[in-house]
């Protein structure tokens, strides 16, 4: 029986830790042809597809499938498809590229197009007829998903599952039929067809019979591209003097549907079935086995509002929240137009500057914004014994309409002997004092000392885990930058979103958690504050998040690393650092964080890691946090809490299926500072957190 598509990605994924020598040969000659200083900008398309063939595919692509450019190919950027061979059977694979849609555009949209027109091949193979017909429908399941994130991590690629080149796929699309039945009053399409090639309506698309049951209408071409000269020189004098126009052609009026005058030559209202406006998500791959351009019946997935239970297009349910309940998408907002890197002006250009700022008091204080954002204190302790502790407020604001507080705690028990104990309450009565240093709910509460060099933090607003624990730093605190903080939109004078970050690695911890199952004492061991403040809405500023906290007996090690969406260029902002007992050794922005090893997670469909690498380098410093993550601790799925009516709509309207994965595993941190190496074990804590 074929395997599935996740099994043969999982079997594609387990083939890279560690790479074959082969496969590291293979990589060596990719970021040479790739690279921009010594490769062609052109780059040969079939040597890198063999190159790719043997580092992420198995060696099995080849010779079976063909790869080439394609001239016609104007609606897609690439398609593979399935011919027939000698004896008749769809055994060959074709792959083709978009010459006509690639050959302007960068390098990479060559490179990421040619992968993931691969990974289709090799579902093909591996799991034969049931790669179209996976999941979704389209053969983007979670088999792709998996494979292909786990490709992007390795190679730093950016495999999507829709193109977004909309304007060149528009230039091609001149030839346009109109069609003089009820459907021309009809949205999307008000009855144009347009096509890159003169290829009229007709039964032999898989749409006609539909047209003629539900419209019945006639198609006439109503606008086609300028001949040639050598189109027009072998034409007949009398068919290029039927071409010919004149000015009585421009007073010939006649009526529209409404009865009312328009001329013969005034434009039409026209609706470009491929703009953004009309498919929010973009063109997907061709399925077709014998033509390069798409349909304009394909299915349409029809949605009820959640909220009103108005019935529409699902294309079209993010504008009518955005218009009609603005509220809602206040909350879980829609995606973003495509702003690109330069919209994002991240803490990273900060620190080339100042690499890092250490804290004062003044810098403790909460930002509470009047807009929407998530402001939090997360707290961490590890006890002698194995536990890990958490504990946690996050104070959030929906669109300035509605303010909320609530109080978290989590324990993480010993070899996972007990299951873990998560607390999640709603903080009543809340407010923060005038200076904006503490946060007081009725049972909860989070108070900074006088000095500011120590927190106490108490709940006991759940009894299944009552907290009083108090958090004194025993290293300086510090921003990554002048103010660790990063801004987004175009007019970097007024951002209109910002993301920061503050940070007590090594912190005194004396208290405890008391449950029913016990007392869990953090009394005399390490512990970790982090200040975090997301103003904007949280899954437009990121879409993946890596962090690490690392405490040994003289070391303690912190990693922040977020990927915007590509709204703001998939750009990475990664801040850090490493700390002893009173003295800061290294922070900054250059500092990295990769999964080495991926297992994936059938569940949720998230390439969830199997191991890590993290690594923080400055001047005359570097450390290196590296190793199997083991087994997980937790897998959160975040939208778990919020009302199912919601959770579905957001899944489905934004792209969101938020993951957390938290391990905990025990690693040893390797520094080297001013050529001297040390090295010590301890114990990590670290979360891959997977959004959209």
């Amino acid at each position: 029986m074929p395997i599935t598509d996740e099994e043969a990605a999982l079997q594609a994924i387990s083939t890279l830790d560690p790479l074959s020598k082969d496969q590291r040969t293979a990589l060596d000659k990719v970021n040479h042809l790739l690279d921009a200083d010594h490769g062609d900008p052109h780059v040969d398309i079939h040597e890198l597809f063999g190159l790719f063939n043997t580092i992420y595919f198995r060696n099995l692509l080849l010779p079976r499938v063909e790869v080439s450019w394609s001239g016609r190919l104007t609606l897609c950027a690439g398609i593979c498809e399935l011919v027939k061979d000698e004896q008749g059977k769809y055994r060959r694979i074709r792959l083709k590229l978009s010459e006509a849609l690639l050959k302007y555009r960068p390098q990479s949209d060559t490179v990421n197009t040619l992968l993931h027109e691969a990974i289709h091949a090799y579902f093909f193979i591996t799991t034969s007829w049931r790669h179209s017909r996976d999941d979704d429908g389209t053969g983007h399941g979670n088999g792709f998903l998996l494979l292909a994130d786990a490709i992007n991590n390795h190679g730093n690629y950016l495999i999507t599952v829709y193109h977004t080149f909309h304007d060149e796929v528009d230039s091609y699309r001149t030839h346009i039929w109109q069609c003089d039945g009820p459907c021309s009053h009809r949205a999307p399409y008000f009855g144009l067809l347009k096509r890159s090639m003169n290829r009229a309506p007709s039964k032999a698309d898989s749409w006609w019979k539909q047209h003629l049951e539900e419209c019945g209408g006639n198609y006439t071409k109503i606008a086609e591209p300028e001949l040639t000269k050598k189109q027009l020189q072998s034409m007949s004098a009398m068919e290029r003097a039927g071409r010919q126009k004149n000015k009585i052609d421009s007073w010939i009026m006649e009526k529209d549907a409404d009865g009312h005058s328009r001329s013969e030559h005034q434009p039409r209202q026209e609706v470009n079935e491929s703009s953004p406006k009309n498919q929010s998500l973009g063109i997907k791959r061709q399925m077709s086995f014998t033509d390069e351009t798409c349909d304009p019946y394909s299915k349409v997935m029809i949605v009820g509002c959640p909220i009103c239970d108005q019935r529409m297009a699902e294309r079209d349910i993010n504008t009518h929240l955005d218009s009609e309940h603005p509220s809602l998408a206040n909350v879980v907002g829609t995606e973003e137009p495509i702003y690109g890197p330069s919209a994002i002006q991240a803490v990273t250009e900060q620190a080339k500057e100042v690499p890092y700022t250490e804290m004062t008091k003044e810098d403790l204080r909460w930002t509470i914004m009047d807009s929407t954002n998530v402001e939090t204190h997360t707290f961490y302790f590890m006890s002698q014994q194995g536990h890990i502790g958490m504990a946690q407020v996050i104070y959030s604001n929906v669109g300035g309409i509605r303010t909320t507080a609530q109080f978290n705690s989590k324990i993480f028990y010993p070899d996972q002997k007990l299951p873990n104990l998560w607390c999640c309450d709603p903080a009543e009565g809340w407010a923060f004092d005038e200076e904006k240093f503490t946060f007081q709910a009725d049972n909860c509460g989070i108070e900074l000392s006088e000095d500011g060099n120590s927190y106490r933090i108490t709940s006991s607003t759940n009894p299944d885990c009552v907290v009083d624990i108090t958090v004194t730093r025993n290293a300086p605190g510090f921003v990554v930058g002048k103010n660790g903080t990063s801004f987004f939109g175009p007019d970097s004078k007024n951002p209109w979103g910002s993301m920061k970050h503050a940070f007590w690695p090594r912190c005194k911890v004396e208290g405890s958690m008391v449950t029913k199952d016990g007392e869990v004492d953090f009394t005399g061991n390490t512990g970790f504050f982090a200040h975090a403040l997301q103003g904007m809405k949280p899954h437009h500023a990121a879409s993946r998040w890596n962090f690490v906290n690392f405490q040994s007996p003289t070391y303690s090690a912190v990693m922040m690393e977020y990927t915007t969406p590509p709204s703001y260029g998939s750009t990475v902002v990664n801040v850090g650092g490493i700390v002893t007992d009173g003295k800061i050794l290294y922070a900054g922005a250059t500092n990295s964080a990769k999964h080495t090893a991926i297992k994936g997670d059938p569940d949720s469909g998230w390439p969830e890691p199997g191991s890590a690498c993290f690594e923080w380098k400055g001047s005359g410093f570097d450390a290196e946090l590296t190793g199997s993550l083991g087994e997980r601790l937790d897998r959160i799925d975040v939208m778990g809490e919020v009302p199912r009516f919601v959770k579905q709509f957001v899944a489905g309207a934004v792209g969101m299926k938020p993951y957390i994965f938290q391990y905990a595993p025990r690693l040893t941190l390797k520094i080297t500072e001013n050529g001297q190496q040390k090295e010590e074990e301890g114990r990590a804590f670290s979360e891959a957190t997977f959004i959209s």
